[in-house]
């Protein structure tokens, strides 16, 4: 007996030895791995870095430094999946502070500002005192809540009173506060001050550009062009200062823009991103013809500026808005996108579409949403391309999938109830809202809009009545919810009641075109169809929110005093 103890020790040794022995012979594959790929990032061989960083992900996908030198690739080349690559890190570290403040202000950067307030508002109240945390509060709030903004750069340099990025960081926003000539004044005086004295390159030119754009507001072409000549002498100018030239130039009305504009395209055509970059200001800038000013010049450069993701992109972005589809459908058969193939598929959809080839059209759209593989970010794109390209069903069907997958993605929420609702589509909002409502069983919004669906299908399995007055109750002051629960006594003839409930609303919100219609049903039945007419008649013809085929029924069903 004792031999064979030993003998499964032993054996037990072994295996460990053996599992220890790989487990160590892994990481130190992937250590080799990230450090390969951190000197091919130094050296700009960002395909090599890739294959290294792949090969590390697909031995372990929690390599949150593979994912975050993903990131700063993507970035460097102003790739959407930086995004993806940052989301990706932070659910690997969800309380990491840096990487928290990595993926808020990428995040600001995409355009995905409730994503950034989300990241934020996760921020631990022991980061919330750090100069990091104002600042990136201080950013996002410049663009929705500028007074709040002033606040957080001044806590900031409060902390670090000499630093000259928060010195211009506070100077912006008090310049933004329009409705105060004073602080605006005290921002455009730092400014300046900043734009001849601040030992920061980027200081420099960033106030530059700060009071460019308020001279530029302000009417004054020629202040803003003296600013420009400015900005260029400085050493710390970029290629984006020549693109701020050719708005000015453009804004003034200048006769050298034209000469100028081809000079710029001959310094950006020798670099992917400086090519990228032009090639979108003219798109967005030039009117009325930037898609084909900025495809013809596009095309004019060599073959491997061409085909690289972000310009590929936006060379197929142009074709779409001129619908040019042979060449799109063409020059998109003959490429490979890497991690944006969905997004390939998706514009090779467009094009057959364009063409009238319907079956082929599907099919590439099939392709691109299996390509996405569950990933939010990459479904949130395709959304924003078939919300924009107007296509009904494709939206519904990516709101209902992200829907179904990220059920907090309020947002998304929001879309699809619009676009069922303008639909008419009753009995599918009913079917949202009851999902939302197992989700968040304790959302009075959800459990409110719910009722009211579930009353107008006179759906009684899932109680509405009992829901409408529950909601009520846990807030009688919000008219929404009293209008629910008085329409829920309206049907149940309760007509006194209900007016009651109806009366305890503010006269201003009962003129509301969603809440006037109901109150029209509760006068009527209380037998004042005089003043019943007006609130039908607004319920009837809401410009913003036609009424549902129910909602509608009934409205004219009381103007007509039936």
């Amino acid at each position: 007996m004792r031999k064979l103890l030993w003998i499964v020790l032993a054996l037990a040794f072994v295996i460990g030895g053996i599992y220890l022995g790989r487990r160590i012979y892994v990481s130190a594959r992937q250590t080799s791995l990230t450090k390969q790929a951190k000197e091919y990032i130094a050296a700009g061989d960002d395909k090599n870095a890739l294959l290294c960083l792949r090969r590390i992900i697909d031995a372990n996908s929690h390599d949150a430094e593979a994912y975050r030198l993903m990131a700063q690739i993507a970035e460097a080349n102003r790739s959407p999946n930086a995004l993806t690559w940052r989301t990706k890190v932070l659910e690997l570290n969800p309380t990491s502070f840096p990487d928290q403040l990595a993926l808020a202000r990428i995040a600001v950067a995409s355009g995905q500002y409730l994503t950034a307030s989300n990241v934020l508002a996760q921020v631990a109240p022991a980061n919330r005192k750090t100069v990091q945390y104002h600042t990136a509060m201080g950013t996002l709030e410049m663009l929705f809540e500028p007074n709040k903004a002033v606040a957080d750069f001044t806590a900031a340099l409060q902390l670090m009173p000499n630093d000259p990025t928060l010195q211009f960081s506070l100077a912006m926003s008090q310049l933004s506060i329009t409705n105060s000539p004073q602080l605006q004044a005290t921002g455009r005086a730092k400014l300046q001050e900043l734009s001849t004295k601040s030992s920061s390159p980027a200081v420099r030119c960033q106030s530059l550009r700060q009071l460019i754009e308020d001279a530029l507001r302000n009417k004054q072409p020629g202040e803003a062009l003296a600013l420009v000549r400015q900005l260029l002498a400085d050493p710390g100018a970029e290629f984006q200062d020549w693109l701020l030239r050719l708005g000015v130039l453009q804004a003034a009305k200048n006769p050298g823009f034209q000469s100028t504009l081809a000079a710029t395209e001959r310094v950006a055509a020798t670099n992917l991103v400086t090519a990228f970059d032009l090639g979108t200001w003219e798109q967005a800038k030039i009117s009325p013809n930037g898609p084909n000013v900025a495809l013809n010049w596009l095309e004019s450069l060599p073959p491997g500026i061409q085909t690289n993701q972000p310009v590929a992109l936006l060379m197929a972005q142009c074709r779409d808005a001129v619908a040019d589809w042979r060449n799109l459908q063409a020059t998109l058969e003959r490429q490979k996108w890497g991690d944006l193939e969905f997004f390939r598929h998706a514009f090779l959809a467009r094009a057959l579409r364009g063409q009238n080839l319907e079956g082929a059209a599907k099919a590439e759209w099939e392709i691109a949403i299996r390509q996405v593989n569950g990933d939010k970010d990459q479904y949130g794109a395709l959304l924003h391309l078939a919300a924009g390209w107007n296509w009904a069903g494709e939206t519904e069907e990516l709101c209902w999938a992200i829907v179904n997958q990220f059920p907090d993605e309020w947002g998304v929420v929001q879309t699809l109830t619009r676009t069922l609702y303008a639909s008419g589509r009753t009995r599918a909002l009913l079917t949202l809202y009851f999902q939302q409502a197992k989700r968040f069983p304790d959302n009075a919004d959800v459990n409110n809009n719910l009722a009211m669906a579930a009353l107008l299908l006179d759906a009684q399995e899932y109680k509405p009545a009992e829901l409408a007055e529950r909601t009520y109750k846990s807030n009688p002051t919000n008219p929404d919810f009293a209008s629910t629960y008085a329409f829920s006594l309206y049907l149940q003839k309760r007509y006194a009641d209900a007016l009651k409930v109806m009366s305890s609303i503010q006269p201003e919100a009962l003129e509301n075109d969603q809440l006037a219609g109901y109150y029209g049903l509760v006068l009527a039945a209380n037998g004042d169809r005089a003043k019943a007419k007006h609130y039908l008649m607004l319920g009837l013809n809401r410009p913003d929110h036609p009424p549902l085929p129910e909602e509608r029924k009934l409205f004219e069903r009381a103007l007509n005093g039936k």
